[in-house]
């Protein structure tokens, strides 16, 4: 009698409650969409750009050993963005189940991991190349002592390795089941799982420490040292301007990259290699955010580059006047006839002040 008198209200007054939860778990999981969304398309239309701008070369200005690796960086993000964000889209409107079963469903699951883990290790062995070009431009200025062809070398094999070190994720990655739904795993199939993931995780802060010792030494160099005599300081203030210039923005890629992986790898870390897990960063909240901002990345890099360089901002410009690339050889054409004349000029008003 009791039970039957006291069991309506109890489900009248969950109902509302369950509804008002309902209604904001949709509201979040939209916010949450709409940022990977956002990431996608940024990172998308971006890093496209840059590899546009690095293949056309209308400017006569792209092909460096610079935005080579610039555009290597590109390609692995566009990767990353391709493949891993619409994953992590359906895994928030799903609660992270895996929709795909079958043989398709085991090979999206593996392809997805394989990219995901290429492109961060792509990422920060390219800015450690970056780091060791800035730090030889810098010291040895007179040597050309990297060429656009060994820098071609070194890029296929970070490829290379890359692709390598992750290869076991094409062989262990694959379906499980947990709490009756179907899941993507890779470290509970893989054996040694945690002596693999640590070896990247040294490579990766050991590459940082090159990266950070370098550029202590190029700021050194660039900042501290005296220009020699008034004749040459014209040309030498240029010089020195643009290598400013240049390993400011570098330096501004590798804390974003950096940046924004730290929350990933102390999550990571605290979750994975830990005995006693802290509840602040071992919880759902925590690990999408850290995620968020791992992606986010992929979309920085493009805006990096558009605000602190010159010749990308040329390059967009460019673009836009014609997106389908049609008329590349003859606007090619009309920008090295531009800079010839601008040099010319230069070197004209520098023998004039010599002469003076």
């Amino acid at each position: 009698m009791n039970q039957t008198t006291l069991s309506p209200p109890a489900f009248n007054l969950s109902q509302p409650s369950l509804t008002i939860k309902n209604s904001e778990g949709q509201i979040v999981k939209g916010f949450e969409v709409l940022a990977y969304v956002i990431i996608l398309v940024v990172a998308f239309i971006g890093n496209s750009f840059l590899i546009m701008a690095y293949r056309r070369n209308v400017s006569g200005q792209m092909r460096s050993i610079y935005n080579l690796l610039v555009a290597s960086i590109a390609a692995s993000d566009l990767l990353l963005a391709v493949w891993s964000i619409p994953e992590r889209i359906t895994r928030v409107l799903t609660d992270d189940a895996w929709l795909v079963d079958g043989v398709l469903g085991i090979a999206l699951c593996k392809v997805v991991n394989f990219v995901e883990k290429v492109s961060i290790t792509v990422s920060f062995l390219h800015l450690g190349a970056l780091a060791i070009d800035r730090f030889l431009a810098v010291f040895y200025p007179c040597k050309s002592m990297v060429s656009i062809r060994s820098s071609k070398i070194t890029v296929a094999i970070i490829w290379g390795f890359s692709i390598c070190y992750w290869g076991p994720i094409l062989y262990f990655g694959g379906l499980g089941v947990k709490d009756g739904q179907t899941v993507c795993a890779v470290r509970e199939f893989t054996p040694y799982w945690e002596y693999w993931y640590v070896l990247f995780l040294v490579l990766l802060f050991a590459t940082l420490v090159l990266i950070l010792v370098l550029y202590l030494l190029v700021a050194f160099k660039l900042w501290l040292r005296k220009l020699p005599g008034h004749q040459m300081s014209s040309i030498l203030k240029g010089v020195d301007r643009s290598k400013r210039r240049m390993a400011r923005m570098i330096s501004i890629i590798v804390a974003a990259f950096y940046i924004c992986f730290l929350p990933y790898g102390i999550g990571w870390i605290s979750c994975s290699y830990l005995v006693v897990k802290p509840k602040a960063i071992c919880n759902p909240v925590y690990k999408f955010v850290s995620i968020l901002v791992l992606h986010s990345n992929c979309s920085i890099n493009p805006i990096i580059c558009f605000l602190f360089n010159l010749q990308y901002r040329l390059e967009w410009k460019i673009s836009l006047q014609d997106p389908l690339g049609l008329h590349v050889n003859s606007m090619r054409k009309i920008y090295s006839r531009r800079k010839s004349s601008t040099t010319t000029d230069f070197m004209m008003a520098v023998g004039q002040n010599n002469s003076k």
